[in-house]
């Protein structure tokens, strides 16, 4: 009877001590699949950039019918959850204590016992692609409203005196249209959709056809670990915009410069863990290598960024300090190349004396950039992080020989006009 009972006490402290292993365990298990909290979302993931010195909302006013009315109620609480939201994943990354160790802890434990339950069909989880590539599905959404309003700022365009040439251009996404993928994913769907609602009202360049027709493979556009396309990836679509500029519309930009032999490749391995492989870490995802492309031929630029004036060279546009981080965690290279909501570039060398405006999400950072090698002027605006009136804006900063705007099949939305801060809002 002695024995017995020695025995079923050790084996009660045993399993006391075995307790706080399962709750550590279950905790990063938990943390890495975001069951807990709404963490998908990290320090640095390429979206709006929100340091500005000028209030776009007084610097270009909206007309009086166009301001902001009464909100209603649901706008309101989804306004409140929003907030709530941002505030406990900045807590969360801030302050809590090794959250990347122990996510990558857990993350390292879900691979080891396999234990995969998806989360929002792939919409706000991490989809595995195959080879390293992970991306995220984007859901159905009513194109009308959009396209809509992407045709409403073609007329106005047309009729302004400040635009000469309008032109609206579809990136691709990391699903290309050919790719065999869940029926979930409406990417490309919506996209084509929109298109087929601009078709004959506006002009418009689809980059997806430019890759059917170059026989590219569309996932070797993008990082593995990230929703952005590669700088290389770039750096040809923007002579795939000029070549379109020049045959379809008679501008005269000179597509020589942007050839790839006239530039260098700085190339950095294993440096840039994007958004999606942040939610994965490294115990999931394998960093990619993220290349510095600059012109053999240096240029001098007046460099403006959300209101902050500089001058300097190409190599000027981008910022070093994010490939020189060793925290994979808190760095992200692609922000590192002309990060801001309001920018504009002014060749001080070139002999063209065309100038652009683009519109767009952050894919359009690197674009803005080599787009400064062949005319006198650039300028880019992030609508998601501009609160002003994009038409004052062309109507005091014009005029413009061609107004581009491109969005990446993830970044077309129902506009939301409550608020000024809608990629589709171009009042």
């Amino acid at each position: 009877m002695k024995s017995s009972f020695k025995i079923n006490k050790d084996n009660y402290i045993s399993g006391l001590l075995i307790l706080p292993v399962f709750f550590f365990v279950g905790i990063c298990v938990l943390l890495c699949s975001a069951k807990i909290f709404k963490l998908g979302k990290t320090r640095n993931t390429g979206g709006v950039v929100s340091t500005n010195r000028i209030s776009w909302e007084n610097e270009y006013p909206f007309l009086e019918n166009e301001v902001i009315g009464r909100q209603t109620i649901t706008h309101k609480l989804q306004t409140k959850i929003n907030n709530i939201e941002s505030r406990i994943d900045s807590v969360v990354l801030n302050y809590f204590p090794f959250y990347y160790s122990i996510l990558e802890v857990g993350n390292g434990i879900e691979k080891i016992i396999n234990w995969k339950i998806p989360i929002n069909n792939g919409y706000d989880s991490a989809v595995d692609l195959g080879d390293g590539y992970y991306t995220n599905y984007v859901r159905k959404i009513n194109t009308e409203k959009s396209s809509e309003s992407l045709i409403e700022f073609s007329e106005f365009c047309k009729k302004s005196e400040f635009v000469n040439n309008f032109v609206y251009v579809q990136a691709p996404y990391k699903i290309g249209k050919s790719d065999q993928t869940s029926e979930l994913d409406y990417s490309n769907k919506n996209a084509d959709t929109l298109l087929k609602n601009i078709q004959s009202k506006i002009n418009y360049l689809d980059l997806r056809d430019r890759i059917k027709l170059e026989n590219i493979n569309n996932r070797d556009l993008f990082y593995k670990t990230d929703h952005h396309w590669k700088t290389e990836s770039t750096l040809w679509a923007t002579k795939e915009i000029v070549s379109y500029l020049n045959s379809e519309l008679g501008m005269q930009f000179p597509e020589s410069v942007l050839e790839e032999d006239n530039f260098t490749y700085n190339s950095y391995e294993s440096v840039f863990l994007g958004s999606i492989g942040k939610k994965l870490t490294k115990a999931k995802a394998k960093p990619d290598d993220f290349t510095v492309i600059l012109p053999k031929k240096e240029v001098q630029l007046k460099i403006i960024q959300n209101g902050y004036e500089k001058s300097g060279t190409f190599s000027s546009l981008y910022d070093y300090s994010q490939l020189k981080n060793n925290d994979l965690y808190n760095s992200y290279p692609y922000d590192g190349f002309f990060a801001c909501n309001v920018g504009i570039l002014e060749n001080q060398v070139t002999d063209n004396k065309n100038s652009i405006l683009i519109i767009g999400d952050s894919f359009t950072r690197p674009i803005a950039a080599f787009l400064s090698l062949i005319c006198r002027k650039v300028e880019r605006i992030d609508l998601a992080g501009f609160t002003g009136s994009i038409r004052k804006y062309i109507e005091k900063n014009g005029p413009y020989d061609v107004v581009i705007v491109l969005y990446n099949p993830a970044s077309i939305i129902e506009p939301n006009l409550e608020n000024h801060t809608s990629s589709f809002d171009f009042r």
